[in-house]
């Protein structure tokens, strides 16, 4: 017990830290320990990854791959495409033929059957054209916040400019 009270005096502990310090020290080590023996590699045992959970996580999201493209001009855009597009939107477009739609004209539902386009930037296509007093050249809907140059070449071909 000497010996003890020597070294503490050496390196200029009282003895209340010294003896938080030794608590300290204990406890590291035993929670070393603890977490060695609880992880600690069993040759017949291997760890088994679990990622059903995050994957329910991306699959809750509704977005369909197939239908975004590669480059995304704008936030509203990808929101735009992140609508569930299944085999029934797919008809949907196979309906429309090129230059079928007179831009001039559109009504909200026959703008929303374009691909990537939903109710807002229908709204917002109308209501430039009704601030412009109609659109003069497709590439005007880049105006149109929502529509960047990707959606803008996807939507193309089904449009024209009619009086």
């Amino acid at each position: 017990m000497e010996v003890l009270r020597e070294f503490i005096k050496k390196i200029g502990l009282t003895s209340t830290e010294f003896t938080i310090f030794s608590f300290l020290i204990v406890a590291l080590l035993t929670g070393a320990i603890l977490n060695f023996l609880k992880y600690s590699p069993n040759k017949n045992e291997s760890f088994v990854f679990d990622y059903s959970e995050t994957d329910n996580l991306f699959d809750s999201l509704s977005i369909s791959l197939k239908n975004v493209e590669k480059r995304v001009d704008s936030k509203q855009e990808l929101l735009d495409f992140s609508v569930d597009k299944s085999s029934s939107s797919d008809t949907k477009y196979k309906e429309l033929l090129e230059k079928s739609i007179n831009i001039n004209t559109a009504d909200i539902e026959l703008l929303i059957r374009l691909p990537g386009i939903g109710i807002k930037t229908a709204e917002k296509i109308i209501e430039l054209r009704n601030l412009k007093g109609g659109f003069s050249n497709i590439n005007e809907l880049l105006e149109v916040r929502g529509i960047g140059e990707v959606k803008l070449e996807t939507i193309k071909k089904y449009l024209y400019i009619g009086k």
